[in-house]
């Protein structure tokens, strides 16, 4: 059971956690198209789309490139934060994963947490694009 700092600290992590998700959602539907790799026909409209589809539904053979841009964003998004935030998400990271927080700023733990939740999300994104791609 969580103390009550405990308790606080994950709660203010969540909270920065939301927001630093859909910073990084935002910054992969900007990549502009020519990163697509399902192609002109699949009615995607972006590599976000495409994302959803690979945690959705089938993995393409770019898997792996897609995986490095996902982590590549979310470190970018995370390096922008002010030192607090990032000590509380480390922190909570930590305590998520079973690992006795070494540090302030622990960057690895924090973000194997932003990109978990941020295929967590692609998982249940929908629209209408991706729905028509998964009902072929």
């Amino acid at each position: 059971m969580l103390s009550i700092q405990e308790k606080i600290i994950d709660e203010l992590a969540e909270y920065y956690l939301d927001i630093l998700i859909r910073q990084v959602v935002k910054a992969i539907q900007k990549v502009p198209k020519s990163a697509m790799t399902s192609g002109q026909d699949s009615g995607l409209k972006n590599v976000w789309d495409e994302t959803c589809v690979q945690v959705q539904d089938e993995r393409f053979d770019s898997w792996d490139l897609l995986d490095d841009m996902v982590g590549l964003v979310s470190e970018d998004k995370y390096d922008q934060l002010p030192y607090p935030v990032k000590a509380v998400l480390s922190y909570s990271a930590c305590i998520r994963l079973g690992e006795e927080p070494v540090s302030e700023d622990f960057p690895e733990m924090s973000l194997a947490i932003i990109k978990e939740e941020v295929y967590r999300y692609a998982g249940k994104y929908k629209n209408k694009q991706i729905q028509n791609y998964l009902d072929r």
